[in-house]
């Protein structure tokens, strides 16, 4: 598939208007767009799936515009998570289906990368957590970015020994805005269950990260039973699901004073 992508100022918030800040014309491109602001990188999926399209933001004779960075084939250290499969940078990006992508600095003055994504797999889940930190741009390919670990997702959750099944939905990356220690997400299966996993810095064992995954389903037979009796609804499968992040008051328990509290003493 042909066509472009454009970066533009947002309208009602950095300006009154909205200008395009730079653009791109690209071939067999399809899916979303993903961008790293911190790395200076624009991600999109390829029309095929495999694979993806990495553009960086440059200035020539004082215009902003993108250019394709090219991939190459280079050495990654890195820590892998229950997997076998030892990923590079260039892995990631030139052989498996992007789904999500966030950055985060997980409390440091670093900033990560942080990769959902789909790979072929002969046998198990093809699905796997990637994080990533900047390299040397000697070492690493035109993108600077490194892989230091990496989490296969569990064909079952554990905590309810449900097979997830093909992958419904997932909703964007959220990272905690007060500590920038986590970055979360959200996943629905075709089981009718879902899953929402954390990543964040593991202070205990010799691993960077860990991966926290908390499984949702819905309610007990004898619940369901009832509610179909009453018409209220016919499944429990969760069918969709979003991931959001707002301020702690909002959930705080405020009292609520009485007139004669709220009356001054004398």
């Amino acid at each position: 598939a042909s066509g472009g992508v454009a970066v533009l100022t947002t309208p009602g918030r950095d300006n009154v208007g909205s200008s395009i800040l730079g653009e791109s014309d690209l071939c067999n491109m399809e899916g979303a767009v993903f961008g790293l602001p911190q790395s200076n990188l624009v991600i999109l999926g390829k029309a095929d799936g495999a694979g993806a399209i990495v553009l960086r933001g440059v200035v020539k004779e004082g215009a902003e515009e993108f250019e394709e960075v090219e991939l190459e084939v280079k050495s990654d250290d890195m820590d892998v998570d229950n997997s076998d499969c030892l990923l590079r940078s260039f892995d990631v990006l030139s052989k498996t289906k992007l789904l999500a992508a966030s950055e985060v600095s997980f409390g440091s003055e670093s900033v990560f990368s942080v990769f959902f994504v789909e790979s072929p797999s002969p046998s198990g889940t093809p699905y796997s957590i990637v994080v990533m930190s900047g390299a040397d741009s000697n070492l690493e390919s035109g993108i600077n970015l490194q892989v230091v670990f990496v989490h296969r997702i569990s064909e079952v959750s554990g905590s309810v020994s449900v097979q997830h099944g093909e992958l419904v939905s997932i909703t964007p990356m959220v990272a905690d805005e007060k500590t920038k220690s986590c970055v979360s997400f959200g996943c629905v299966w075709s089981s009718g269950h879902a899953c929402v996993y954390c990543i964040s810095v593991n202070q205990e064992t010799s691993k960077p990260f860990e991966v926290s995954e908390w499984t949702l389903v819905g309610d007990t037979p004898e619940k369901i039973a009832k509610a179909r009796e009453e018409g209220f609804y016919g499944s429990d499968n969760i069918v969709a699901m979003d991931l959001f992040s707002l301020p702690h008051h909002v959930f705080e328990a405020q009292s609520l004073l009485s007139s004669d509290e709220r009356m001054p003493q004398t």
